[in-house]
């Protein structure tokens, strides 16, 4: 691992854990320095500011991890192990979700509507889907799924995760299920 690679690590570290006892807003630059060992000129070397840290975080920590290997057949798994990633960790993605959601509904919206586009391409073999189509449909999926991911954290996590992953699951398999059917009904037209 490179020394910046590192660096950002013990950055993201003394971040989370002065996100799990303080509320994210009232964190500064210089606590986040202070509480590393590290020089507010490191930071601005590695992050632009604080918001920039948190989406890296979201990003390495849960949203890379949870998509790596994903395929339309394994997706409902890959969710699980974001939740339980999320759950794990707690009491940061439930106070930095609660103060500052855009960052993390921004940067998971950005990985599932690619996700959702390419399941899409490959379910449309017909190519019956103009590409805004696939797009809107791509975007409606995401935010639902985005929307669900954010009130489950602002809900204090009370739901098993696998009962998240499960209702998401269902709701998309008979989605799959309805377009299958309406392909067929129009070719028979």
């Amino acid at each position: 691992m490179s020394d910046a690679a590192v660096t950002k690590k013990i950055i993201a570290a003394s971040f989370k854990e002065l996100c799990r006892r303080r509320f994210f807003d009232k964190i500064s630059i210089t606590d986040i320095t202070d509480a590393c060992g590290l020089k507010r000129q490191t930071f601005y070397y590695h992050f632009r500011d604080k918001f920039e840290l948190l989406d890296w975080i979201y990003f390495t920590d849960a949203i890379q991890p949870a998509i790596e290997g994903i395929t339309f057949e394994n997706s409902n798994d890959r969710l699980l192990v974001l939740l339980n990633i999320m759950r794990a960790d707690k009491p940061f993605y439930w106070n930095t979700i609660r103060h500052q959601e855009e960052n993390f509904q921004s940067c998971l919206h950005r990985i599932t509507c690619t996700l959702f586009c390419d399941a899409i391409d490959k379910l449309d073999a017909a190519h019956r889907l103009t590409q805004e189509d696939k797009t809107f449909y791509a975007q409606f999926y995401s935010f639902g799924l985005c929307g669900t991911v954010l009130d489950w954290v602002k809900g204090g996590m009370r739901l098993p995760a696998e009962r998240v992953a499960a209702h998401l699951k269902s709701l998309i398999r008979d989605s799959e299920k309805l377009a299958v059917r309406r392909y067929a009904h129009l070719r028979r037209e």
